[in-house]
């Protein structure tokens, strides 16, 4: 059953309650829920995370008819949850999403989609954005995107990136995930009891990855659904899982700029100084 529950800094319990919302309202319907993990890395080692949500107007139809307007407000458009008795919420109660707008993320709502993005600056601070959304695990079981680092070795002419990562998408992590969205964490069982059906046949995670430079050397596991130098996304079912080793190597541009300007800067100083040095020259008597 879906419940209230607390507002805590990063939970991201509103998205995984919706969740678990969702697939009920939609085992008769037959819709699926998509998530969906990017990182974007660029030529300094640093980058942004994103992580979206998205169901299409159908699901939203039967959201609405299953009396989950409060929780569509909540989920697609900000709006503060009204707490046990209220409806609707007080005036001044925050957002859900308050407490990751102040640490940082960015919140943009759509009206079947709600998508949340970090900027980070240094490549070490990558793994705990992944790790603030996805959690760490519990149990032995890893999380949906798990085993991230970022390595960045910057030289004066160029800078070497390395990024390793993995997603992997099965009943347990997933069961895991969606109960942070639940008072009481159900178990795999339990969960297809209500849903009536696989969980693989209700839920997907589109798993991509964009880092600048040219690629070097990759590692793929399996083969991306979409691949591309420095671009690779993947398609995940429930059972599904993706591996991704990748080094490139980028031209430090600004570098290049500042050396330019400053030859040019040069050229046009030494060729002043000649022209003084000639008209001087030429200025003299015989």
């Amino acid at each position: 059953t879906c419940v209230p529950s607390s507002s805590e800094v990063l939970s991201l319990k509103v998205v995984w309650r919706a969740c678990v919302c969702v697939l009920i309202a939609f085992v008769v319907a037959g819709c699926r829920v998509d998530l969906a993990s990017g990182t974007s890395i660029n030529s300094s080692g640093g980058g942004a995370v994103t992580f979206a949500l998205q169901i299409d107007q159908a699901a939203r139809d039967e959201l609405v008819r299953s009396g989950q307007n409060q929780l569509l407000g909540a989920l697609f458009e900000g709006k503060p949850e009204p707490r046990a008795g209220q409806s609707p919420a007080p005036s001044g109660e925050p957002s859900p999403f308050a407490g990751l707008v102040e640490s940082g993320w960015k919140i943009k709502h759509g009206e079947n989609r709600v998508e949340l993005a970090h900027p980070f600056a240094r490549p070490a601070q990558l793994p705990g954005l992944i790790e603030q959304v996805f959690g760490k695990g519990s149990k032995g079981q890893t999380p949906l995107v798990n085993g991230v680092s970022l390595e960045a070795e910057r030289g004066f002419w160029k800078t070497h990136l390395h990024y390793r990562g993995q997603a992997q998408l099965n009943n347990e992590n997933l069961v895991a995930l969606l109960a942070q969205g639940l008072k009481k964490a159900p178990t795999v069982a339990e969960l297809e009891a209500v849903f009536g059906q696989r969980l693989g046949d209700l839920v997907r995670l589109r798993f991509s990855v964009d880092i600048a430079g040219s690629v070097t050397h990759v590692e793929t596991d399996p083969t991306p659904t979409v691949a591309r130098p420095g671009h690779y996304e993947w398609l995940l079912s429930v059972g599904d899982s993706a591996h991704l080793d990748v080094s490139t190597q980028a031209w430090n541009w600004p570098i290049y700029v500042i050396a330019g300007f400053g030859v040019l800067i040069g050229i046009v100083l030494l060729s002043g100084l000649a022209v003084f040095i000639f008209a001087r020259l030429r200025r003299r008597p015989a």
